[in-house]
């Protein structure tokens, strides 16, 4: 009797999951129809196997000066190729800091005032329009956050390595968020990023998505709308339809996953709050700094990116 009831309920729950997901598709088909129909178009005229770039990222950046070169570094180190940048009234030398990379052609370099966490998904849509026959793969993430191929050496094999597991082609892959805490740092140390912050909280069923852009209807901060509601997929397979994965035993970080320094030191924190809190008109009161805690996000030693800190020295020079 037990046996035949969890059958029932197995089956009751698949099948509601495909109700679902049904209506869910439906639903952004006839939402985003005109969107579809441009992106269909589009696909058939310029999905072809030659692009002026492997894989572009997206960002938005406000005073990240300091930072941003080792986040471009080791992103060209696992296979980006192009960074559009939207800068938002940054006031340190952030543009002197850039300059190089805009000189060679690897950023795009674009000053951006006004609100721009409100406009960012706008924006995110704005920048796939323009570079989607441009280049194969696009990715939009934030400067605090690094895309880690586990046991390969750029993010196309951890890719390969998926489709080869799951024997189908992946268009849009949902990567898992593992949140990381300041690691015992009060104020910011000398040295990377991923050198210096080794403790996190494991995984968080947040997700960011690489995509083939041809394919993108509507892009959202986390995940993509595809052409006619093709799935996003995980590296297990499982399907993700908004921002993160609904069961969290679901989640996977085997192949790839996203390393998200939400902190890093206390002291970078506070500025943190200080900028979203100017950028939101957020009063002193009201700020997140409050919601710091010495054992936030750091209850897990993880040394993953041991192995590409070498290099990322050498390139840093």
């Amino acid at each position: 009797m037990k046996i035949n009831e969890l059958y029932h309920k197995l089956i009751s729950e698949r099948f509601r999951n495909f109700i679902w997901s049904l209506f869910w598709q439906i639903g952004v088909i006839f939402k985003y129809f005109p969107k579809h129909i441009a992106a269909s178009i589009n696909y058939l005229l310029h999905n072809r196997d030659t692009f002026e770039n492997k894989l572009t990222i997206i960002t938005k950046v406000k005073d990240e000066a300091e930072s941003i070169k080792e986040w471009i570094e080791y992103h060209k180190m696992v296979g980006a190729d192009k960074f559009v940048i939207y800068d938002n009234e940054s006031v340190d030398n952030l543009k002197e800091v850039l300059q190089p990379y805009i000189d060679s052609g690897e950023v795009d370099y674009i000053y951006q005032p006004g609100n721009l966490i409100k406009i960012q998904v706008d924006l995110a849509n704005q920048a796939i329009r323009k570079y989607r026959n441009k280049t194969q793969w696009i990715l939009v993430i934030d400067v605090d956050e690094f895309i880690v191929p586990v046991n390969k050496t750029t993010i196309f094999d951890a890719i390969n390595e998926i489709e080869c597991d799951l024997k189908k082609k992946i268009q849009a892959l949902a990567m898992v968020w593992v949140m990381y805490g300041y690691s015992g740092h009060k104020t910011k140390p000398e040295g990377l990023v991923i050198e210096n912050y080794t403790k996190n909280d494991g995984i968080n069923p947040h997700i960011k998505t690489i995509v083939n852009p041809r394919l993108v209807v509507r892009f959202d901060v986390h995940y993509a709308i595809c052409l006619f509601g093709m799935p996003v997929r995980t590296e297990k397979g499982i399907i993700v339809r908004e921002g993160k994965i609904q069961n969290l035993p679901d989640a996977s970080i085997e192949k790839i996953r996203i390393n998200h320094y939400y902190t890093k030191s206390y002291e970078e924190f506070l500025k943190k709050c200080y900028i979203r809190s100017e950028v939101l008109n957020i009063q002193e009161e009201e700020r997140d700094v409050h919601l710091f805690d010495p054992d936030l996000l750091s209850h897990h030693e993880d040394r993953i990116m041991e192995k590409f800190i070498p290099q990322m020295k050498e390139l840093m020079k």
